[in-house]
C-alpha cells in the first residue's frame, strides 16, 4: 500500500492512498499539479509492503458503520428492544455511510454536528421505509 502526502515544512496532508507503487506512479503529475495549486511545498509516499488497501478501507467502513449504529441504538431512535432493532438499525447505519462517506467534518464550520445528522438521517429513512416514526 502507498500513502501519498502533499506537505509542507510542519504539516501534511493524507491525499491518495494506492494498492501498489505502479499505480501511485501514474496519478504522480496529477497529485504534484494539486499540490502546487494548492501551495504545498512537496509531495512524499510512504510504502508499506504488509499491509492491504481492501483491509483499510472495508475497516474504516465498517468501523463507521458499527458507530452509526451505535448511535441510533443508544439514542433510541427506534422502538423496542436492542434485540428487535439491530437489524434496523444496522441497514440504516449502512445507508448513513453510504451517502455520507467515513470521516466528514463533522461539527467542524458549515458542517452539521454528527449525532444530529443520524438523528436527521434515520428520521427521513423511517418516513420513507414506512417504519414507526
Amino acid at each position: 500500500m502507498v500513502k501519498v502526502y502533499m506537505e509542507t515544512s510542519g504539516y501534511a496532508e493524507l491525499v491518495a492512498i494506492f494498492d501498489d507503487e505502479e499505480t501511485s506512479g501514474v496519478c504522480s503529475d496529477a497529485i504534484e499539479k494539486l499540490s502546487e495549486k494548492h501551495n504545498f511545498e512537496y509531495v512524499t509516499e510512504s510504502v508499506d509492503e504488509s499491509s492491504d488497501i481492501g483491509n483499510l478501507v472495508y475497516g474504516d467502513v465498517a468501523k463507521e458503520i458499527a458507530l452509526v449504529s451505535n448511535i441510533i441504538q443508544h439514542e433510541q431512535l427506534l422502538r423496542g428492544t436492542i434485540f428487535n432493532t439491530f437489524d434496523t438499525a444496522y441497514e440504516i447505519a449502512e445507508a448513513f455511510v453510504q451517502k455520507h462517506g467515513v470521516h466528514q467534518n463533522w461539527g467542524t464550520e458549515g458542517h452539521p454536528e454528527f449525532d444530529e445528522e443520524i438523528t436527521k438521517f434515520t428520521n427521513r429513512y423511517k418516513a420513507i421505509k414506512g417504519l414507526p416514526l
